[in-house]
């Protein structure tokens, strides 16, 4: 593994956690302890009853969806064009 390569890895970490891509939100803790229950039974059914996230990944991917909890919303795309820069 190269140095170029290791860079690279590190940056894609970089970019999937500014953006949360992949992850799940999570609920503000802040929250009564039965709707965050329920926020977060709702968001386990809530994929397998549409089948696949696709849609929301791509979104994210492109900057198209706003994230409770992400640093930035711009997008997978957007921050690969800044890295290429």
């Amino acid at each position: 593994m190269t140095d170029y390569d290791v860079r690279s890895l590190y940056l894609d970490l970089l970019r999937r956690n500014l953006t949360r891509y992949g992850m799940h939100e999570r609920t503000p803790s802040d929250w009564p302890l039965h709707r965050r229950l329920l926020l977060k039974t709702v968001n386990t059914l809530t994929p397998r009853l549409r089948g696949t996230n696709a849609r929301n990944q791509q979104a994210r991917e492109l900057g198209l969806d706003w994230p409770a909890e992400a640093e930035t919303m711009i997008g997978m795309q957007r921050l690969t064009s800044l890295q290429q820069c």
